[in-house]
């Protein structure tokens, strides 16, 4: 154990403490919510659990967090999250916790995959 003294475990292996640089430390790049997903207590409220997102709606949506389903898929997004942590790198960011647990679906590959750009 004494080999990892002041080391950093990564998705690509254990670095030097020194080496992780600025870090984000509770992010969401991709997960699929699902287990947390709370029906809307009035039956009015059942067809805004996929509604679009407008002006309109954030009001809703705000206070109904985890009743959006869009709120809790980020899947479906690669391109963007690539590009987000592309600019995060090229601005001084060095590590980004990612805090998704397995319930939560997380994509392993993708996130090393990530940690190599």
């Amino acid at each position: 154990m004494a080999d990892r003294k002041y080391k950093i475990q990564t998705v690509c292996g254990l670095i030097e403490a020194g080496e992780l640089g600025p870090t984000l430390t509770h992010e969401h790049l991709m997960l699929e919510a699902d287990p947390i997903f709370i029906s809307p207590s009035e039956a009015s409220s059942q067809h805004k659990t996929h509604m679009p997102f407008t002006m309109e709606n954030l009001g809703w949506i705000r206070q109904n967090p985890y009743s959006y389903k869009p709120n809790l898929s980020f899947m479906s997004e690669k391109d963007t999250i690539i590009q987000e942590v592309m600019d995060y790198k090229s601005l001084g960011g060095g590590g980004i916790v990612e805090n998704s647990t397995i319930g939560l679906n997380r994509d392993l590959t993708f996130l090393r995959k990530l940690s190599s750009l």
